[in-house]
């Protein structure tokens, strides 16, 4: 169990954790991120850009030493990033980054996805404009009294989770709020990319995942800032109207999105873990 702390007396009411913070929302009457938020899900974003380190965290795995591996540290040290510098991407470095793509481990050696790269602003804002649609027509169809059993029992594993969970409505609305004044689905980044194939076998999702996963480490060996944005790869996969804003075919499935840019904070410290669960099975 994660619990988060403001040391008040290193605390300088500074506001910087509350802009990074995905729900920007402070405690009441502080300028400081609300822990205790019901929809705080310890990112630690807050406990890493803080410049006073006044925020405390217990519950978590220290960070191990890496006796200087440069590749292990960077592991340890990358965060996603939803704050972008307003600082294009230069084509040579664009091109650089989607080329580590090439170099998955493809299911099968197949190799087939395709990357859609979208940097026009136009495009940018009717794309989100339509994710935001399409999560609020999810939202009004789930309240028709006849829809929500039907789903629960027709639905697959992510829409009865969704059903299941009380609060999963008041979270989309607070992720698609149409009153904040930035980008809440892209996070104005300058791009967006998204991976999709039409292939079914062997392992589309797995490839596509993978070589999102290249371009995101690459990116941050080269100082840009990434993140997965998963709100909206549901939706580009669901709704054709999505899709067809930037040219992807009802035949072809969305695996993976990600935004792309300069990261506009420095994270000061790196988070600790809650640690991940190894087993080891022995005859």
């Amino acid at each position: 169990m994660i619990t988060l702390r403001v040391n008040s007396e290193r605390c300088a009411d500074c506001g910087v954790c509350v802009e990074e913070c995905p729900l920007h929302t402070p405690a009441p009457g502080t300028k400081h991120a609300d822990h205790g938020h019901r929809f705080c899900d310890k990112c630690l974003h807050c406990y890493t850009v803080c410049p006073c380190g006044a925020i405390e965290a217990d519950g978590l795995t220290p960070i191990a030493m890496t006796g200087g591996n440069a590749l292990y540290d960077m592991f340890q040290s990358r965060r996603s990033s939803r704050y972008f510098k307003d600082a294009e991407i230069d084509e040579a470095t664009l091109q650089t980054l989607l080329g580590s793509a090439n170099y998955i481990p493809s299911g099968g050696n197949a190799h087939e996805l395709v990357i859609t790269v979208v940097r026009d602003a136009g495009t940018k804002r009717r794309l989100r404009e339509a994710v935001i649609r399409y999560y609020e027509r999810t939202i009004n169809m789930t309240r028709i009294p006849l829809v929500k059993p039907l789903l629960r029992i027709f639905g697959d594993g992510k829409v009865k989770a969704a059903l299941g969970d009380k609060e999963f409505e008041a979270k989309i609305r607070n992720m698609i709020r149409r009153d904040d004044k930035r980008d809440l689905v892209f996070y104005d980044a300058p791009a967006i990319l998204v991976f999709h194939t039409a292939r079914l076998l062997p392992t589309p999702s797995e490839d596509c995942i993978l070589a999102a996963y290249n371009i995101t480490l690459l990116a941050e060996s080269l100082g840009l800032g990434t993140c997965f944005v998963s709100l909206s790869q549901q939706a580009l996969s669901a709704d054709q109207r999505c899709r067809s804003l930037i040219g992807i075919a009802a035949k072809e499935k969305v695996h993976a999105v990600l935004v792309l840019g300069y990261p506009l904070r420095k994270h000061r410290r790196i988070a600790p873990r809650t640690g991940v669960i190894v087993r080891s099975v022995r005859n």
